[in-house]
């Protein structure tokens, strides 16, 4: 466990998420408890206009892109607060 707690140390120390650290299935079943934050996986939701949302274009997705990319390259998913809320209230 010590040896574990070293690697999560020193992925921590070079400012990295544990989450991108090279894991085996014990060294998992470590980790998993304790719980941490940069170790969960981590999803980018993008707030668009309604009017955006439904052309399915944005001028800030490329540069978000971009920038998530750079930094771990998780998942985007672009939704409208303002088109659900509206949608959901027709209902």
């Amino acid at each position: 466990m010590q040896e574990v707690c070293q690697k999560v140390l020193a992925l921590l120390e070079d400012k990295k998420d544990v989450r991108f650290g090279q894991w085996n299935a014990k060294e998992v079943e470590i980790i998993n408890p304790l719980q941490l934050l940069s170790a969960k996986p981590v999803v980018y939701l993008v707030n668009m206009s309604e009017a955006n949302y439904i052309k399915k274009r944005d001028r800030w997705l490329g540069p978000i892109k971009t920038w998530v990319d750079a930094h771990g390259g998780e998942p985007i998913l672009p939704f409208s607060a303002q088109f659900e809320a509206k949608v959901s209230s027709e209902w």
